[in-house]
């Protein structure tokens, strides 16, 4: 049985892999009873198991006392990387699309949805003269914005009063720039006073998902199914959709837990949280985003009532202790 843990993390709660991820789960672990600790101030020599943050794996592949080594977010991004994620007895993700891609690897997952525990109030929408529109997240999604969603906002902004409020860390990434719409756009620092300040005012959440691919790459991929697949040949239905195995619903959840209705990005992971349009909108092409949008600015009604269906589905999908509690009934039965 393990006696105690460290969850060996950075401190900084303004990363949301620190946040989500390394701290949530160390409360969890308290809660249930179990001896934990978190942060790189501990040594790791005097604990039974060391759970190592995202990032962390130079210091896992290093550890040779422990007894048992946990690996959030392990990754295979270089073959040095790999062979430093493979030295963890089990590996921590947060979501089906990652343990999916990590399953051939052998290693013991546990999945931990990236889901916020800091208090959200749930937000009664009203008719409006303005209406706001908000992203929560990574620059990297602003920057890579698809030109569908951008063209859609455009063209909304031009039949409806809105506002566009992008929060992010502005202090550590930069202003964004790249893929802008020329619309009304408010960009505000991440912070928990900001944040909750931000959902408290947005009517409307959109989540993009979807990294760009270049033309020649979809060129290529036509050519190889002709080749290839003769007899499927090219189709011009065909959708082409790049995006990381790391992508998740967290920023969904959020939206969902402070009662906004949502607008996101075709993939998995979005369908998983969205699974039809009681509960929000899919959307690829320009006209879907425009469509969804549109149909949210002028129906208060309609927020609020998608709204609540997502928050419902939500709150009865995720028992957010029931994933802590495997990974601990896990802890406490290892041989050590």
């Amino acid at each position: 049985m393990v006696n105690n843990i460290l969850i060996y993390a950075d401190d900084d709660l303004s990363i949301g892999s620190n946040r989500i991820f390394a701290f949530n789960l160390y409360q969890d672990l308290l809660s249930l009873g179990l001896k934990v600790d978190c942060g790189t101030n501990f040594d790791p020599t005097k604990y039974d198991c060391v759970i190592y943050g995202k990032g962390k794996t130079k210091n896992l592949k290093f550890d040779q006392t422990s007894k048992i080594k946990g690996l959030i977010q392990p990754t295979d991004f270089s073959k040095k990387l790999l062979e430093e994620s493979l030295c963890a007895d089990f590996w921590i993700v947060g979501s089906y699309d990652e343990m999916d891609h990590y399953l051939s690897y052998k290693k013991e997952i546990f999945l931990f949805p990236l889901i916020e525990r800091y208090k959200i109030s749930r937000k009664y929408h009203e008719d409006k003269d303005e209406i706001i529109i908000g992203y929560h997240g990574n620059k990297l999604h602003l920057e890579t914005l698809s030109p569908n969603i951008v063209s859609a906002l455009e063209k909304i902004s031009s039949n409806y009063k809105i506002r566009f409020k992008a929060i992010y860390d502005i202090k550590k990434l930069g202003l964004w720039h790249k893929s802008r719409p020329k619309i009304n756009i408010q960009d505000i620092q991440w912070t928990f006073e900001n944040m909750n300040e931000f959902l408290s005012s947005v009517d409307i959440g959109i989540t993009p998902f979807l990294s760009p691919m270049p033309i020649f790459y979809k060129a290529i991929a036509h050519s190889f199914t002709r080749l290839f697949y003769p007899n499927i040949g090219f189709n011009p239905q065909n959708i082409f959709l790049h995006y990381k195995n790391t992508t998740n619903a967290g920023r969904i959840f959020v939206f969902q837990q402070a009662g906004i209705p949502v607008v996101a990005e075709l993939c998995p992971a979005a369908t998983s949280a969205i699974p039809n349009e009681q509960y929000g909108f899919i959307a690829y092409e320009t006209e879907g985003w425009f469509r969804a949008i549109e149909l949210l600015c002028k129906d208060a009604l309609l927020r609020n009532k998608i709204s609540q269906n997502a928050y419902t589905f939500f709150s009865t999908t995720h028992d957010i202790i029931s994933f802590s509690k495997k990974i601990a009934n896990k802890l406490t039965n290892f041989e050590v």
